[in-house]
């Protein structure tokens, strides 16, 4: 089974979002693949754009306690 892994790192190099996901082909046929693409799309999106989401609250909720700017 092939596996496909996405590491996002914020501007300091800090890991925001750390994932591996497998990629079930099936036998290899292209509609196969083109299914098992879709899957893992649809999956790695969702938790990569929970993950960003929350780096930017915990972001926001630090510099609101620092007083500073929330823009």
């Amino acid at each position: 089974m092939k596996r496909i892994e996405i590491r996002v790192r914020d501007e300091s190099g800090e890991v925001i979002s750390d994932q591996e996901l497998p990629l079930e082909i099936g036998s290899g046929r292209f509609d196969e693949i083109e299914q098992a693409v879709e899957r893992f799309r649809q999956s790695a999106l969702k938790r990569l754009e929970g993950d960003l989401l929350r780096q930017e609250q915990a972001c926001f909720v630090e510099q609101a306690k620092k007083g500073g700017a929330t823009d």
